[in-house]
This record gives C-alpha cells, structure tokens and sequence, in this order.
C-alpha cells in the first residue's frame, strides 16, 4: 500500500510538471494574446 501511494503522488507530480510545461510551452507560443485572455479573465 506504501509503494502503490508513493508511486501515485510520484505520477501526480510529474502529471503537475508536464501541464505546467504544456502552458508555459502555449504562452510563449502564442504571445501576448494568451496571456491578455488570462488577465482579463
């Protein structure tokens, strides 16, 4: 049962890295227009 916790909060957090990535990847990707959406929202 450790382990099987362990593994999942493992995963959780490497699922958390990879979203951050994937946004910071779309906002510099797209530019300013992004993150305009983002602030007025």
């Amino acid at each position: 049962m450790c382990v099987l916790a362990y593994a999942f909060s493992f995963f959780m957090v490497v699922d958390l890295l990879i979203i951050l990535f994937i946004i910071n990847y779309f906002i510099k990707y797209s530019g300013n227009s992004l993150r305009f959406y983002i602030f007025a929202a």
